[in-house]
């Protein structure tokens, strides 16, 4: 009989689950996945070197994006990025105006007809004058995400790990030097407008999870730069702070703040 009695409680427990399931159902309380948050401002607060007096400064990052939720400027200090986009949705060109556009920087992007990323050309004006032109060429091995880029005498090599993050970058130049990355598993404050592209200046948009440390080797000294993150319920990272393992280096602390653009 207590077989049949807890056999009978199992199945009662069970139904009343499954009940309570369709009733969260029709009364509209099925939980619903979380809207993608944006990132809007980077609060950084910088304390010098001990050595130097251990300064503490305290600067803003601005973000803003376009009606299709791409990023459109990137505000520090006196310093605007602008992002342009051409009608296939890929990047157009990047403006970096460090206060006044005489003295900007315009990188302008070609791709092939399947849109994947060929090259780009940088463009760097003082007092609204051409001072220097470079190409940069990426090469690809058969996938999507290119392996090398070169440029004058130089070039970069990369490489990825399974989350589709960049993983190492090794820089030929004078000296030659590697750079390796670790990633958390959580979503990185850029994943959901990304840039597709490794890109001097800007290789942290490129991986979909956040960086906890990247490692130098080959220069004299060699350096780690180490992230710890606070993350919301959603998994994005709202704080962090971020030390380098050299005598004269700052260290930051950050705040991050995200809207979902609605």
């Amino acid at each position: 009989m207590k077989n049949n009695y807890y056999a009978g409680l199992l199945v009662a427990i069970m139904l009343c689950a499954f009940a309570c399931k369709k009733s969260d159902k029709a009364n509209g309380t099925t939980p619903t996945a979380s809207k993608p948050k944006y990132l809007v401002k980077t609060t950084v607060v910088e304390t010098g070197p001990a050595r130097l007096g251990s300064v503490v400064t305290t600067s803003f990052i601005t973000y803003t994006y376009d009606n299709k939720k791409r990023l459109s400027t990137i505000k520090s200090g006196t310093t605007i990025t602008t992002y342009v986009y051409r009608d296939d949705g890929n990047l157009f060109s990047i403006t970096t105006s460090p206060g006044s556009d005489a003295n900007r920087s315009y990188k302008e992007f070609t791709y092939d007809n399947s849109g994947k990323l060929l090259s780009y050309r940088l463009q760097a004006y003082q007092n609204n004058v051409l001072k220097n032109e470079i190409t940069y060429t990426y090469v690809y091995a058969g996938g999507d995400k290119p392996t090398e880029l070169h440029y004058d005498i130089y070039y970069e090599k990369f490489t990825y790990d399974a989350n589709g993050n960049l993983a190492s970058i090794f820089y030929y130049g004078d000296p030659s030097y590697t750079v390796t990355y670790t990633y958390d598993n959580k979503k990185g404050m850029f994943v959901n407008a990304p840039m597709k592209y490794p890109m001097p200046g800007d290789n942290q948009r490129v991986s979909p999870n956040n960086m906890i440390s990247n490692t130098t080797q080959g220069l004299n000294p060699n350096l780690t730069v180490t992230n710890n993150y606070v993350y919301d319920t959603d998994g994005y990272p709202t704080a962090g702070s971020q030390s380098i393992n050299y005598e004269y280096s700052s260290s930051y602390k950050y705040t991050y703040e995200y809207s979902t653009l609605e």
